[in-house]
């Protein structure tokens, strides 16, 4: 169970902080509900259920665990989409659970398709948008409050730290050291 003044992540919703534990305000529901107001979206309420497992619900990862899945993003490999009629199914996949890998995954594969589209003088698909910016949204506004950063230089931060390791890969490759 989550308190009053926790930040969660809520299935398309995104990050959003639990401003109330209270009966539902709608009747007819015994049960207790958090009220999420999404991050980017302080006007808004959201109700759900506090015992729920319909729509995934999670804590935002800790400072530790931020670090830890940046440094792990140079690894991510894009999506492979065999089918475009399929594009939309695997990036669904892929952010079903909130994790920042799947997230971070989607926006790979989207930067490296609109570079590729671009060369073609092509615009991404409606998927490719929709999703990147739902993986934007939630990954970079989780990791900006958990590691204490303005969200505009999260993108920047990601591609600075995937450089470093990147060059140091390279390095040790090489045998420089």
């Amino acid at each position: 169970m989550y308190n009053i003044g926790d930040y969660v992540v809520y299935g398309r919703l995104g990050v959003c902080k639990i401003d109330d534990i209270c009966p539902s305000p709608f009747g007819g529901d015994d049960r207790q509900h958090y009220l999420l107001r999404p991050v980017d979206s302080p006007t808004s309420e959201v109700y759900t259920p506090v015992e729920s497992d319909k729509m995934p619900l999670r804590a935002l990862m800790t400072k530790d665990e931020a670090i830890s899945a940046v440094a792990a993003f140079a690894s991510v490999d894009e999506l492979t989409v065999d089918n475009e009629r399929h594009r939309r199914d695997i990036y669904k996949i892929a952010v079903k659970d909130n994790s920042p890998i799947g997230m971070y995954a989607v926006i790979k594969t989207v930067r490296a398709r609109r570079e590729q589209l671009a060369a073609l003088r092509r615009h991404l698909t409606e998927a490719d948008s929709e999703y990147e910016m739902y993986a934007k949204k939630t990954l970079y506004y989780e990791l900006s409050i958990v590691l204490g950063m303005q969200l505009c230089d999260i993108e920047q931060y990601i591609d600075d730290i995937i450089r470093q390791q990147t060059l140091s890969d390279q390095i040790n490759l090489t045998g420089i050291v």
